[in-house]
């Protein structure tokens, strides 16, 4: 890890590690800038390790930034096959790289069958069987995008919603609005849990990942671990292998 700076870029938010730092931020549009505050010149990165699932432009701006300040940047993709996780994508790089570093560091650490839940700008949820193989999994937006949606489309203040998730029946709107929020998300998990225990047998290994998690962890039902660095111990490992 010495001199290189592991970097997940998200939609909304963008996560670190190296160089004896680590964090998480909203990046509103113009990710990076905090590096310039937190890293002193001399200490800047020689290498980045990047995921991102932000749009081209924005993992464009970020790149140039980062090359502008002599850092070598490596962007990673998903692929077919890596540390005994196989890719269930046709296309694997299709796949988003946060999924897959997700899956391949869970796996690492425990084997399969597990499920890994990333709770988010966006909820993804994946399986990988006790051979290794990603079953596949699925996507909806996550509590942050349904407020979002609900404040465009109606007249609910959505700034007075609670993020909290309590699994309380709402008696004013907005409690009832983040009471449907949290339902539509806990219920989505246990339906692709189910769904893999059908086809996999027991899911011995749950894991949750994701801003929203801590929000949820209480409300899932059977033993889940919450992995809030995951996806970087993911893109660390994926940066190893193909070294």
């Amino acid at each position: 890890m010495d001199g290189r700076l592991i970097v997940n870029l998200g939609s909304r938010s963008l996560a670190w590690r190296g160089l004896g730092l680590e964090g998480r931020e909203s990046h509103k549009g113009a990710p990076g800038r905090c590096f310039f505050d937190m890293v002193p010149l001399e200490s800047w990165p020689r290498e980045v390790i990047l995921g991102s699932v932000a749009t081209v432009s924005l993992t464009a701006d970020l790149v140039s930034m980062l090359r502008r300040h002599g850092a070598r940047v490596r962007e990673l993709r998903s692929a077919q096959s890596v540390s005994g996780v196989r890719n269930a994508y046709t296309v694997p790089e299709q796949l988003g790289i946060d999924r897959w570093a997700a899956l391949v560091a869970a796996y690492r650490q425990c084997g399969g069958p597990l499920v890994v839940a990333d709770c988010g700008t966006a909820v993804t949820l994946d399986v990988v069987d006790g051979e290794g193989r990603h079953r596949g999994g699925g996507i909806a937006p996550g509590m942050g995008l349904m407020r979002d949606a609900l404040a465009m489309g109606t007249r609910v203040d959505v700034e007075s919603i609670q993020p909290e998730a309590s699994g309380q029946l709402g008696c004013t709107t907005e409690m009832a609005v983040a009471y449907g929020i949290e339902s539509a998300i806990l219920g989505m998990i246990q339906r692709l849990v189910d769904q893999a225990e059908v086809s996999c047998g027991p899911i011995s290994y749950r894991w949750l990942t994701g801003g929203e998690a801590p929000k949820l962890a209480a409300r899932l039902e059977g033993n889940w671990r919450h992995a809030p660095q995951l996806v970087l111990d993911g893109l660390e490992l994926l940066a190893d292998s193909f070294e």
